[in-house]
């Protein structure tokens, strides 16, 4: 029941934008310079559901790549319209899925859209999972190293939830490292927790990469 939903939300553009601040330890929301893109469905009637409701049926019937593509391009929106506004623009970080790592004409469309809009590819930066990154190396490589080439920055989501291998961050020349949640949560009361991210925090200083806690 879910993909015949998923398509003509798409087809009626029923989907939204939420976004959420990335700040430092020290900072606040109100400061917040970077956030993080996220999506969410609405029903026919307006209710929101949540990516659980959706994300999964979309990656089964293929179309989380049209997903993708829907967020990347009214990101791109929401920046036009802070520019014609006279306002500061955001860094926003925009979730890529497996599908559309994998997919050698990602970059061509990601490309276009900065150029169709005008909108600095400085503005963005793409997260990829590291599942998806390791699955669809040969082609990750090659879209971070075409990015970054352009400006955008890239970070590897979910990091330590899979396989974890300090050995592909030496062929991922990453940005950001976005430590999972599932660790990060526990730090103050599980000192295996503790201290994987510690270790990871340490690699990233090390390789001059950002690290984030999820």
């Amino acid at each position: 029941t879910s993909m015949p939903k998923i398509v003509s939300a798409l087809d009626e553009d029923r989907f939204t934008l939420f976004a959420q601040p990335i700040v430092p330890l020290q900072g606040s929301a109100t400061t917040a310079k970077c956030y993080e893109v996220l999506v969410r469905m609405r029903e026919s009637d307006g209710t929101i559901l949540p990516p659980s409701e959706f994300i999964p049926g979309a990656e089964h019937f293929s179309l989380i790549d049209d997903l993708d593509k829907w967020v990347f391009s009214h990101s791109l929106k929401f920046l036009q319209r802070l520019q014609a506004q006279g306002s500061a623009l955001p860094l926003l970080s925009v979730n890529l899925s497996g599908t559309t790592v994998g997919d050698e004409n990602a970059i061509d469309y990601i490309l276009r859209g900065f150029s169709d809009t005008g909108i600095s590819p400085k503005q963005f930066q793409f997260e990829i999972t590291e599942t998806a990154a390791v699955k669809h190396l040969q082609e990750a490589k090659r879209l971070i190293s075409t990015l970054r080439s352009v400006g955008v920055s890239i970070a590897l989501d979910d990091f330590g939830s899979g396989m974890s291998s300090f050995t592909y961050l030496k062929n991922l020349p990453v940005d950001f490292l976005k430590i999972d949640g599932s660790i990060v949560n526990k730090i103050d009361r599980d000192k295996s927790d503790h201290a994987m991210v510690a270790a990871i925090n340490q690699i990233g200083r090390v390789m001059d990469i950002r690290t984030v806690a999820e």
